[in-house]
C-alpha cells in the first residue's frame, strides 16, 4: 500500500528524498515550511545521494532523474 506522508522543516527534506527514491510506494507528500533550498543545490544533492544510495538502487535513481529531467 501507499504512503501520506508529512515532513516539517528538516522532515520535509527527508520526505522529499524518500518519495524520490520510493515514488511507487508514496500516494501523497504533505510539506509544511520545508527546509530552504539554495541555488546551485541539485548537482550537490544528486552527487551526495548517488554516493549513499545502496549500489542495488543507483540505477533506478539515475531512472528517475531522466525522468524528472523530461
Amino acid at each position: 500500500s501507499q504512503l501520506a506522508i508529512f515532513g516539517h522543516s528538516w522532515g520535509g527534506f527527508l520526505a522529499t528524498c524518500y518519495a524520490a527514491i520510493y515514488p511507487d510506494a508514496v500516494e501523497r507528500l504533505i510539506l509544511v515550511c520545508p527546509m530552504g533550498i539554495r541555488s546551485g543545490w541539485r548537482e550537490e544533492f544528486d552527487r551526495v545521494m548517488f554516493e549513499r544510495i545502496p549500489e542495488e538502487l543507483k540505477e533506478h535513481y539515475l531512472a528517475l532523474g531522466e525522468q524528472a529531467r523530461k
